[in-house]
């Protein structure tokens, strides 16, 4: 069973990760309600853009990361995601998987990978 609500996939029916064939660790999400963020002169700051979630697993087999893969081919794709939000709940959303670029570099010695991190950009909410 699930522990937690990270949920991905190419089309509307999501799958958690955890439930994936190859089940994988669910990841220490961060939410960003813009795409970037400016200081504006009076010392408040606004937020332009879409939101902007990023996935970070601590550990991956290759196993985990080829699963990963599935739904993300090449260097971006088009995705369903549920991912937590800033209230700690849990949303649905439709936006751009980016695969990291430097994903072989954070292969250690024994086939693991650590600390890859995905982007999901263009975040747009959508209701399952």
């Amino acid at each position: 069973m699930a522990v937690y609500s990270y949920e991905l996939s190419t089309t509307s029916t999501l799958t958690n990760v955890e439930n994936f064939t190859t089940p994988i660790h669910p990841p220490r999400g961060r939410f960003y309600e813009a795409g970037t963020f400016a200081d504006k002169l009076d010392g408040h700051q606004a937020g332009a853009g879409f939101p902007l979630a990023i996935w970070q697993f601590d550990i991956l087999t290759q196993a985990m990361v080829n699963a990963l893969r599935t739904i993300c081919p090449g260097y971006s794709a088009e995705v369903y995601l549920r991912t937590r939000k800033l209230d700690g709940t849990f949303g649905y959303y439709t936006g751009i998987m980016i695969w990291p670029g430097q994903q072989m570099d954070s292969r250690n010695f024994r086939g693991r990978y650590l600390g890859i991190e995905i982007q999901f950009r263009r975040l747009e909410v959508y209701t399952p």
